[in-house]
């Protein structure tokens, strides 16, 4: 018989992200290769791999908005087209043409007043950016038309749009979005570990010492992530209890991911 004469458990709330899934699919890789595992209990292998192969699909979930690069394209194209109107502005201000000068005077001092800086945090200059297209638009029209800025002006209000277009969508589509996703994956691969662990241990009670290899080799997996994971990060190991020591196997909290 093992050391412990049953399948060991394991605190897995403590594990990180990786560390459990990669334990859990060794786990599964190992019950597959063990045909007397397979003979007795395939059914509980085949659920565990189920659960581990979610886990890993949520794993490799891009955590990158794919929004993310348009809203900076968007941005950029903004900056670019306001910090031309202002640069055009200020080139007019030592116009000869009094008309001219006036003019530029005029929007210059539209931009000193609203000080927008383009390097502000999103929101902070999409309200800004929007209160001076709706001043430069509706009270200043003439100016930009004297100073040849009207395509500029509507470029500006086409981006300003677009930045904060893109930034309610993907706001929409982060509310959207699955909360609690990995505790939820982890939670059911504890609970079909669990469920194998148990139906294993049974077997090996009645005096199936065909499963003995197998659990040799798992507790030897399992002893080694408690000495060199659980234990580095002051985690008590002693003991072989189950996930949690709880059927559901304790996925409920969001673990560690260091």
């Amino acid at each position: 018989m093992t050391e412990n004469n049953d399948l060991q458990g394991i605190g897995t709330r403590a594990l990180d992200n990786p560390t459990h899934y990669q334990l859990m699919k060794n786990t599964v890789d190992n019950a597959k290769s063990d045909k007397n595992v397979m003979k007795l209990a395939s059914s509980l292998v085949a659920d565990l791999e189920a659960a581990v192969q979610e886990e890993e699909r949520v794993l490799k979930t891009p955590q990158k908005d794919p929004l993310t690069d348009q809203i900076k394209q968007a941005d950029a194209d903004r900056d670019a087209d306001y910090a031309f109107i202002r640069d055009m502005v200020k080139a007019q201000l030592k116009n000869r043409d009094e008309h001219m000068q006036q003019g530029a005077e005029t929007i210059y001092l539209l931009i000193k007043n609203y000080g927008i800086k383009l390097s502000d945090q999103y929101d902070r200059e999409n309200g800004l950016m929007e209160n001076f297209l709706n001043d430069a638009e509706r009270k200043y029209a003439a100016e930009f038309a004297l100073l040849g800025l009207t395509d500029a002006l509507k470029a500006l209000r086409t981006h300003n749009n677009q930045v904060i277009q893109l930034l309610i969508e993907r706001s929409k589509g982060k509310s959207q979005l699955t909360t609690g996703a990995m505790p939820k994956a982890r939670a059911a691969v504890d609970d079909a570990f669990h469920k194998l662990r148990k139906a294993i241990n049974g077997l090996l009670s009645l005096g199936n010492d065909v499963l003995i290899p197998f659990v040799n080799l798992m507790n030897t997996e399992i002893n080694r992530i408690k000495q060199q994971v659980l234990h580095k990060h002051g985690v008590e190991v002693n003991g072989g209890g189950d996930s949690d020591n709880n059927s559901g196997g304790g996925g409920e909290e969001e673990p560690p991911q260091g």
